[in-house]
């Protein structure tokens, strides 16, 4: 069982998710909308993907909690990039780590958000798409940490030849968008080791909880 699944995860190790099948609501129009770095899909972008398959797994669990898995909780700081911290670092990393049995305690096995982020914002240190991380992530993957630090007041330090050569090894295979209102698919995914990306508007009152 145990040699399946592996084999099953490094099959699909790349598969990532996330949720926008629905029209998107426009954001308040006052100042309170906080300013974390998510720009949310557009119509064309959500029409490009493809709509994930339930996979076939029966009877699931009550309980399936991937938190344990995951890399360290990052700040992104000053900088609006959110979006890349969640692709690249937290999902990334994430992926690396049940393919190599990595050790989060090392900023080499913790994938950069800067390598990705740096590349789709050029030097305008603005909110991005989920789409456009993923992209960089599928193309070109993502160095680590280690080799490429995050400086938060600096969103135009660019990767050099080594970096690339590095995060080739690194990179995902693919991303899907999901039914939100398919509950059995979205368990399925979960218990399949299968994170599900959402994205929310959020106020100012987020950063006081």
């Amino acid at each position: 069982m145990k040699n399946n699944v592996r084999s099953f995860l490094r099959f699909i190790w790349a598969l990532t998710i996330f949720v926008s099948c629905s029209k998107q609501i426009d954001p308040p129009e006052s100042n309170d909308l906080g300013k974390t770095g998510l720009v949310f899909a557009t119509d064309d972008q959500l029409n490009q993907l493809v709509l994930s398959s339930p996979l076939s797994l029966g009877n699931l669990p009550d309980r399936v909690d991937l938190s344990s898995q995951m890399p360290p909780v990052g700040d992104q700081k000053t900088q609006s990039s959110c979006t890349t911290w969640a692709t690249a670092y937290a999902v990334g990393s994430y992926f690396k780590h049940i393919r190599e049995f990595t050790n989060y305690a090392y900023d080499k096995n913790l994938l950069s958000p800067s390598y990705v982020y740096n590349q789709i914002v050029q030097g305008n240190c603005t909110g991005t798409y989920f789409y456009d991380n993923f992209n960089i992530l599928i193309n070109k993957g993502a160095c680590s940490l280690e080799d490429l630090t995050y400086d938060d007041t600096n969103c135009d330090i660019r990767n050099n030849s080594a970096h690339d050569a590095l995060a080739a090894k690194n990179k995902l295979l693919k991303f899907e968008k999901v039914n939100k209102h398919d509950l059995f698919n979205l368990k399925s995914l979960l218990y399949s080791g299968l994170p599900i990306m959402i994205g929310v508007n959020v106020d100012a009152s987020f950063d006081n909880l």
